[in-house]
């Protein structure tokens, strides 16, 4: 297993989202080198790193916050997702780096809508976790 990463980026996500969910254990299966923590958007982590030093409306579905303290929403967020998951997903980063926010950011409010119809929530807010996982999680 690979060393941590010492400045992890923090994903954020609904913690009542089953597509959501989903993401989250699909991120941490391909980020081999650990560099992403996770926390809930209805956690005290979020309100203490995000909500104090957001101007902006962030929205309730992925927010990723940079080392650096940058906070990236909807397709940014997912861009840098992949971008940092590396290999194959590198392509997908690229491709969406270069469509029109305003069309990458449409589509994404679009699943963002519909999220809830066609995922399920989660059973409980806070699944157990494998113990080699639980030290990625700030809540």
């Amino acid at each position: 297993m690979t060393a941590p990463v010492t400045n992890p980026l923090v994903l954020f996500y609904d913690g009542h989202c089953g597509l959501c969910a989903h993401s989250v254990k699909f991120v941490i299966a391909r980020d081999k080198a650990q560099k992403f923590k996770f926390a809930m958007l209805q956690g005290d982590v979020f309100s203490k790193m995000v909500r104090g030093s957001s101007t902006g409306e962030i929205p309730d579905s992925m927010v990723v916050m940079t080392p650096e303290g940058k906070v990236l929403t909807k397709s940014d967020a997912a861009i840098e997702i992949n971008r940092q998951l590396g290999g194959l997903w590198n392509v997908f980063a690229f491709v969406g780096s270069w469509t029109p926010r305003f069309l990458r950011d449409g589509i994404y409010d679009l699943v963002a809508r519909n999220r809830k119809r066609f995922f399920a929530p989660p059973p409980d807010a806070c699944p157990l976790m494998p113990p080699e996982f639980r030290g990625r999680f700030l809540d």
